[in-house]
C-alpha cells in the first residue's frame, strides 16, 4: 500500500526530490525505517504539530495526513555560468512524521565543503543519523554535498537539532515550500 501511494505521488509530483521523497519516506515509517532506529514504533496516523516545527526552524512549511515538510533554498552558478537555486531544486528540505512525542525526521542538505564537517556533527550531536552523503551536480560553484538524514525522537528536539545544522549552512530562510 505505501508503495502504491509513493509511485502514484512520483506521477503527481515529479517536479523535484525535496517535494516527492520525504512524505514517501514518512509513509513507509511506521512500516519499515521506525524499528530501525530501535525505540517506540511510529503511529499509523502523523499528528505533528507544524506550528511548533515552524517556529523552530523559522521556516513555514506544510502539512498533509498529519505529517511535515519544508525546503530551503540556496543559490549556486553551473559550470556554464547561469544561477540556479530553489526553483530549480538546489536546497534541502526535511519532514517530520510520527507525533509531536514520538516522531522520525527524514531531510537532505546541500552543503558546501566547508560546511560538511560542521553539519555533520551538528546532527549527530543532537543524536540524528547520517544515511549517506553523495553529490549531484558537475561543475557548479560552489561545490555542493548532499548529505542524507534520518532521526527519531521527540520532534521539536529533531527540528532544533535540524535548525542548528542549517544555521551552519548558507541556506535561504525564504520559508515557503518548493513548488
Amino acid at each position: 500500500e505505501a508503495l502504491k501511494k509513493f509511485l502514484a505521488n512520483l506521477e503527481i509530483n515529479s517536479r523535484n526530490e525535496c517535494d516527492t521523497v520525504p512524505y514517501f519516506i514518512c509513509d513507509l515509517a511506521p512500516v519499515s525505517v521506525a524499528s530501525a532506529f530501535g525505540g517506540r514504533v511510529l503511529p499509523e496516523c502523523s499528528a505533528i504539530t507544524s506550528s511548533k516545527i515552524e517556529e523552530a526552524l523559522a521556516v513555514k512549511g506544510e502539512t498533509e495526513n498529519g505529517m511535515f515538510r519544508t525546503a530551503f533554498g540556496r543559490s549556486i552558478r553551473l559550470a556554464d555560468g547561469p544561477r540556479v537555486g530553489k526553483a530549480m531544486g538546489v536546497g534541502s528540505c526535511v519532514a517530520f512524521a510520527g507525533t509531536d512525542d514520538n516522531a522520525l525526521c527524514y531531510g537532505r542538505f546541500a552543503v558546501k565543503d566547508d560546511e560538511l564537517t560542521p553539519v555533520l556533527r551538528e546532527l549527530r550531536k543532537g543524536g540524528i543519523n547520517i544515511v549517506g552523503i553523495d553529490s549531484a551536480l558537475l561543475g557548479e560553484s560552489p561545490r555542493l554535498v548532499h548529505v542524507s538524514y534520518w532521526g527519531k525522537g521527540e520532534a521539536l528536539a529533531l527540528a532544533h537539532t535540524v535548525n542548528g545544522a542549517l544555521a551552519l549552512t548558507a541556506h535561504e530562510r525564504e520559508g515557503d515550500v518548493q513548488t
